[in-house]
């Protein structure tokens, strides 16, 4: 895009007996090229469209992946891994139906909710049920973990309770759903795009969403990561014993430090989030310069991405930092580590099988 400036400059009053030489006025014309306002127009588009379908891409290969490993007979009877299932399922929604109205309505400007008044109020309906059910599930399973690594048995005894873990996601997504539910009545698209109606809903649904998203989430996750930190440090310190008991506590010390990086994944997930909700509530009021809402609308677009990076990234914090958690994965697949022998048989003609022995 182009942009003209004019540049005016008056002359002074010329006393001379030519009509013509009265008041003048010199006015030039200068075309500048794409202004960096509109480069990071483009730029906000560009990071939704290629950084928006990675994340799309990437997110749902490693939630088919998160569901293959979590429902094998090695974890699917194992409480953490239980809630760990349940909060995939909640982010292939977030992927698939968040994300990807996302990308096409700020890359492609083609915005479903603005058109279906139905899709809009689904769509934030299934956005805030979904987004809380990923967080309280996850916290679930951190909390599991650090119960189990607890010395008090009163306490351990609460970790690893399958039916109890069944009740908890039931009784979780009853709940959010039953607070999510004014969403499908008092969201709508009659000022021309999806929001919520204005007047004292609109400041109760904002301040919830502040409530929960920028300050409970954060927060919580925050303080469970902190405890599962001092939970690994507890482990580390009785690895001589973990040594002797055998290779199911040095599973569950995998498992640890498997949550504890996911934890610091769901930090960068939660925060830069929580804090532009914070930021979107004290400046609401603002004047603003075209140049400053160019820069803001950018910003925000990385952090929307960031928001989801939680829900496409945990397969992959597993592989790198859970032994177990890719030995698994590779089971699944029939891909085993082994080195290749060559056996030689009876059969006629002298044919030499070959086979894979493992190490």
């Amino acid at each position: 895009m182009y942009f003209s400036q004019k540049l005016i400059t008056n002359k002074a009053f010329l006393k001379t007996d030519d009509l013509s030489s009265t008041t003048m006025m010199n006015t030039t014309t200068i075309s500048i090229p794409t202004s960096l306002e509109s480069l990071l127009t483009r730029l906000t588009i560009y990071t939704t469209i290629y950084g928006g379908i990675f994340i799309l891409a990437a997110g749902n290969l490693g939630c088919v992946g998160n569901i293959l490993v979590y429902r094998s007979q090695t974890y699917r009877h194992q409480a953490c891994f239980i809630y760990l299932f349940w909060e995939t399922i909640a982010s292939l929604f977030i992927l698939n139906c968040i994300l990807l109205t996302r990308i096409l309505e700020t890359g492609f400007n083609v915005s479903l909710m603005n058109e279906s008044n139905a899709f809009c109020r689904i769509r934030e309906f299934i956005s805030m049920v979904m987004y809380q059910s990923e967080n309280t599930l996850f916290l679930c399973a951190t909390l599991d973990r650090i119960l189990s690594a607890q010395r008090s048995k009163k306490l351990r005894q609460w970790s690893n309770q399958v039916p109890l873990a069944y009740k908890i996601i039931v009784a979780n997504f009853v709940l959010w759903i039953a607070v999510s539910s004014h969403r499908l009545v008092f969201y709508g698209n009659g000022s021309g795009h999806c929001d919520s109606q204005e007047g004292f809903y609109a400041a109760f649904d904002h301040y919830q969403d502040v409530s929960l998203s920028a300050i409970a989430s954060p927060l919580l996750v925050i303080v469970l990561a902190v405890l599962l930190r001092c939970t690994v440090r507890s482990v580390n310190q009785r690895r001589a014993t973990l040594k002797t008991q055998g290779n199911l506590q040095e599973t569950d010390s995998q498992l640890t430090i498997m949550l504890l990086l996911q934890s610091i994944l769901a930090i960068i997930n939660y925060v830069p989030y929580g804090v532009y909700i914070l930021y979107s509530m004290f400046t609401k009021e603002w004047v603003k310069s075209s140049w400053r809402v160019a820069w803001e609308q950018l910003i925000i677009a990385f952090i929307r991405l960031s928001s989801y990076v939680f829900a496409a990234g945990t397969f992959y914090v597993s592989m790198v930092s859970n032994p177990s958690f890719r030995k698994e994965f590779f089971k699944i697949f029939g891909i085993q580590r082994g080195r290749i022998a060559l056996v030689h048989t009876k059969a006629v003609g002298n044919i030499v099988n070959i086979r894979t022995v493992a190490p």
